[in-house]
């Protein structure tokens, strides 16, 4: 009916706490905690704990923090890139049941969900399928070209056959194509580029959230073009904006070009409307407000320091922290290992404590 805090218990208590939450409630859980550390040892506990009770641990996804510094043109690790897109997959899916974020992830813009879903595409044998159309709408959505394809998000061809790795599946799909007809569908290895069995149909997405589509580096280009026309008596950073925009035009793309949700998404969201009437959980209260002032400190020193005055502050790149501590206080559970939450009408006191380490 309304928040709930919960103190006195140690970590280990606190997964167990949550992973009892997700079964006798049934309901998709976002759990929010301080830093990537704790990110981490969550997933963990409660993976472990789902496979002990006979759920799929698979269920426990991660959503780390972009950490990206579009100012410096320094992308994110492809990594992170991979996990945020499982994710975003697995929401859009509802094939999830926790969903762990460091505070400073929601700081990030996304695709709107209607955006994001509105890029997932399904594949059949005997669909169409011009080869060169789709590699350069692979490419587009942010898959890289290569000769042979050996890990998520790369595309490849070869005559009639497609190579292309889906960041969301276990191994890459080879399509072979008669003509720009699909004629089968196989999965297969990347050791040893052999089959490993046929499939009945590919469903796959982007291989980044916020890909370099032509809506997106139109949307960009707009932007510049309007920045460059703004700063005509400025020669130096004039040729600050018309340095990016001959990158942009020449390329498609910029390093980076994943942080610049805010400039190139149709209606940029942030992941409480992709997660909606999910229960949120809030872990460490104080921890975590102080970790989301961090963050939003860092990322105007990234600004301050960087020479770069093309693309705004992050005031408008980001998320306003505001909201999200808005947003965090109507957490429906809070849970503390030491201190009551004020403010909270339903405080339950729980005694724990670790266990023994040898």
């Amino acid at each position: 009916s309304g928040p709930v805090a919960v103190s006195g218990l140690v970590e280990a208590a606190r997964a167990l706490t949550v992973s009892m939450l997700t079964t006798s409630l049934r309901r998709r859980v976002l759990l929010v905690v301080h830093d990537a550390t704790a990110a981490a040892a969550w997933t963990r506990d409660l993976a472990a704990l789902a496979g002990m009770s006979g759920r799929d641990p698979q269920r426990v996804v991660l959503f780390p923090a972009l950490d990206a510094d579009p100012y410096d043109g320094i992308g994110a690790h492809p990594e992170v890139v991979r996990e945020r897109v499982v994710a975003l997959g697995r929401i859009a899916r509802g094939d999830i049941d926790v969903l762990v974020a460091p505070v400073r992830t929601l700081l990030d813009w996304l695709p709107s969900p209607e955006e994001w879903y509105g890029q997932w595409r399904t594949i059949r044998a005997g669909d169409d399928l011009p080869p060169d159309r789709f590699v350069l709408g692979a490419m587009a959505s942010g898959y890289r070209r290569v000769d042979v394809v050996s890990g998520p998000g790369e595309v490849s061809r070869r005559g009639g056959i497609v190579d292309l790795f889906p960041p969301t599946v276990d191994e890459p799909v080879r399509i072979e194509l008669f003509g720009d007809t699909v004629d089968s569908l196989r999965a297969f290895d990347t050791d040893h580029q052999r089959s490993t069995g046929t499939l009945r149909e590919v469903v796959f997405g982007p291989a980044s959230e916020n890909p370099p589509t032509e809506a997106a580096v139109e949307r960009l280009r707009a932007f510049l073009e309007r920045g460059h026309r703004d700063v005509t008596d400025d020669a130096r950073a004039a040729r600050e904006f018309r340095t990016i925009l001959d990158t942009l035009t020449d390329e498609g793309d910029l390093p980076g070009f994943e942080a610049l949700t805010a400039l190139t998404a149709e209606r940029p969201s942030s992941l409480f409307e992709h997660v909606g009437d999910w229960l949120i959980v809030l872990d460490e209260p104080a921890r975590t407000d102080d970790a989301l002032i961090r963050a939003d400190h860092d990322a105007r020193q990234a600004y301050e320091d960087s020479d770069n005055r093309v693309f705004p502050p992050p005031g408008r790149m980001l998320v306003d922290p505001r909201r999200v501590r808005d947003r965090l206080a109507r957490a429906g559970l809070r849970l503390h290992e030491l201190t009551d939450d004020e403010g909270v009408a339903d405080v339950l006191t729980i005694q724990a404590r670790s266990a023994r380490s040898y």
